[in-house]
């Protein structure tokens, strides 16, 4: 219930609490989550990029692993914070 996907509903989600609800996630002690995916968008890597302190990434740099993340996930890949980091490592080399 508090996990999107699509790229459009994180970033309504980013952008003062487009998809505000009484069932917000803190009330249960939990937290939102955007699990990256063919779905995601630009807000959704930069969220993930945020909690992996690797924001300084280019627009383009940005774009190289947005794509390689959509590869994985039409292969049903799981997108974890490691394939992320691993990604980044392959893009600053």
């Amino acid at each position: 219930m508090f996990t999107h996907v699509s790229g459009i509903h994180v970033d309504g989600q980013m952008k003062d609490n487009l998809y505000q609800t009484t069932l917000a996630p803190e009330r249960f002690g939990r937290s939102w989550h955007f699990p990256l995916s063919k779905l995601s968008g630009k807000t959704t890597l930069r969220y993930q990029l945020d909690s992996l302190d690797s924001e300084d990434l280019s627009v383009e740099e940005q774009k190289k692993i947005m794509d390689k993340i959509q590869k994985l996930s039409e292969q049903k890949a799981e997108i974890t914070n490691d394939v992320v980091s691993n990604l980044i490592k392959g893009i600053k080399q």
